[in-house]
């Protein structure tokens, strides 16, 4: 612990240095304002060595036994299986039931310095956070993919030295930014895009130098920023926090004497489903076997592991209806100032504090309400042909999937990045034709896979790397043909894959649901 908490303590250390020109203290005497509004893993004690680890979701079974990742032997042999007793998922189960264990405190891949943190990939210098992908120097931060030096975010991408930053992607050098990209050296701001040096400022794209939507010279700027930072560092070393940007918000509301409006008719895109349901059929004929019915009607069933919810809310501007996803630390967001995205453009376009307003933090703070819109939904990029996607980066055929990123024909999913064919999946990456998959990447044709990498045609998987053509196999690396952890004769392997296949899918025609997931397996008593 001592070696990845002085690492990143570090990297603390050379974050504050840039961002507030000074250093201000030890990392872990901020680390109630860090964790705080940040998803954190579930807690649970390894059934043989008794400490508390880190898991994913809270989904697990709690009945479950379950192993600290450093306790897992990826070498162990299991003795063979009866294949003549292994005809249904049931007595599968009953053979394995000893072998299925779900693990804490997983870091795949080339991973390194990792501490308190779980669903870690090709990562370096990772302390108390949770999936976390190609990144190094992160701390109380979550869902973070190819970042750098990043303290107390959630959401993250391709971001370099920030602190409580929250679903943003490509910034650098900044404080308190929610919903920004290509964004750098910025302090309180929200929905930002292609923006340099600004502070409390909404709904812009392609400014500098700006304060409460105030254009201003760069040295009027710099002179401002010099004492609102002295201020934020001096109530930081004080009170070891600052309030977040929804803090602030919601105070200023108190002041609010109009609300602004809009009048123009919501034009909505209209939404074809019929590419995406093809792509369902098509995926569950690779990946189970057959066509087994519209996308619709197994609605619930892919919802039901998910990680965001996602809900329809009125736009306070004009009362046009759009969809909000619940993540991030938007749970604090106040609903007298949720707007549509388009809405929040022609705001942020059209409002501005008064000058005097910006004066000093006290008077910016209090005067918020002038411009904080805040946008519930969020495109960057070109999409195309999507319907409740809260959020969508460069994407396309997407129905109901929270944070949509490079991705296309998608359903009813919490954040597939650079994957297409995916179905009931939370943040799945670099995948395709999955259904029920989670927290996971480089995947292809997998059904109820989890905290797994680079997998092929596998069935109820947990932490387990290279492992193809394999069903229900927990904690182990480099196997084909294996059910339990053990490998089959291919010929046998297909005989048993072809009959639990058939039942997978019956089961789902007739309940639409399923009575075993990867997630309740860990029950099982016979």
């Amino acid at each position: 612990m001592d070696e990845t908490y002085d690492a990143v303590n570090k990297a603390w250390k050379k974050t504050c240095k840039i961002i507030f020109g000074e250093e201000i203290g030890e990392l872990k005497e901020y680390e109630k304002w860090l964790i705080k509004d940040i998803a954190k893993p579930s807690i649970r004690k390894s059934h043989s060595k008794k400490n508390h680890i880190a898991v994913v979701t809270q989904d697990y079974c709690s009945k479950g036994n379950f192993l600290d990742f450093s306790e897992v032997d990826f070498n162990k042999k299991f003795s063979p299986l009866n294949v003549n007793e292994i005809k249904d998922i049931d007595s599968i189960l009953e053979s394995i039931k000893e072998r299925i264990c779900y693990t804490g405190n997983i870091w795949l891949g080339n991973s390194k310095g990792v501490e308190t943190s779980t669903a870690i990939t090709d990562s370096h210098n990772i302390f108390n956070s949770i999936w976390v992908d190609d990144s190094k120097n992160v701390a109380y931060s979550a869902y973070v993919k190819q970042a750098e030096y990043l303290f107390g975010s959630d959401t993250i991408g391709e971001t370099k030295y920030c602190i409580k930053t929250y679903e943003t992607y490509r910034n650098m050098r900044s404080i308190e930014i929610w919903k920004c990209a290509n964004t750098s050296d910025s302090i309180y701001c929200f929905g930002l895009d292609n923006c340099n040096n600004t502070m409390f400022s909404f709904n812009t794209k392609n400014k500098n130098y700006m304060i409460g939507g105030i254009q201003l010279s760069p040295d009027k700027f710099k002179q401002i920023k010099k004492d609102i930072i002295g201020q934020l560092v001096e109530e930081l070393k004080q009170k070891k926090e600052l309030p977040s940007l929804m803090d602030l918000l919601g105070e200023s509301l108190k002041y609010r004497t109009k609300t602004a409006k809009i009048s123009d008719e919501y034009k909505n895109e209209n939404f074809d489903i019929s590419p995406l349901d093809n792509k369902f059929k098509q995926t569950c004929k690779l990946v189970l076997g057959r066509d087994i019915g519209s996308l619709e009607e197994y609605k619930n069933h892919l919802l039901k592991r998910t990680l965001w919810p996602i809900s329809p809310m009125n736009s306070v501007a004009s009362g046009n209806r759009y969809y909000f996803q619940q993540y991030a630390g938007l749970h604090n967001l106040p609903k007298a100032v949720m707007v549509g995205y388009p809405e929040a453009l022609r705001l942020g376009s059209q409002l501005s504090m008064d000058k005097e307003d910006i004066e000093n933090l006290d008077r910016i703070k209090k005067n918020l309400w002038k411009i904080g819109y805040v946008p519930v939904d969020y495109y960057v990029g070109e999409n195309r042909n999507f319907k409740a996607c809260p959020a969508s980066a460069g994407s396309q055929n997407n129905l109901f999937v929270a944070e949509a990123a490079f991705s296309k024909n998608c359903a009813y999913s919490t954040w597939p990045r650079d994957g297409e064919n995916m179905f009931g999946v939370s943040l799945t990456f670099s995948s395709s034709f999955c259904i029920d998959t989670y927290y996971s990447k480089k995947l292809s044709r997998t059904f109820q896979v989890d905290c797994s990498e680079n997998c092929t045609d596998a069935y109820y998987l947990h932490n387990c790397e290279n492992v193809h053509d394999s069903m229900f196999c927990f904690n182990v690396k480099n196997l084909r043909n294996a059910i339990g952890n053990t490998a089959l004769p291919a010929e046998e392997y297909k005989k048993i894959k072809t009959n639990i296949l058939n039942q997978i899918a019956d089961e789902l025609e007739k309940k639409k649901d399923l009575k075993w997931d990867i997630y309740n397996i860990g029950c099982y008593n016979g």
